[in-house]
């Protein structure tokens, strides 16, 4: 069991749970950025074909 484990205590069980949070602030940002490139992608994609 994680919080039974005796070498984690409770200050690194919250240590572990605030470096998960920024990770996934991290994580949302990251995917945020992508999707935004392959919206860009598409629209010049779409761009190109109209014009041929």
């Amino acid at each position: 069991d994680y919080f039974r484990s005796p070498e984690l205590d409770e200050l690194k069980v919250a240590e572990d749970l605030a470096g998960l949070k920024t990770d996934v602030n991290w994580i949302k940002r990251f995917l945020w950025f992508i999707m935004a490139s392959l919206i860009l992608i598409l629209k010049m994609l779409f761009d190109i074909t109209g014009k041929i």
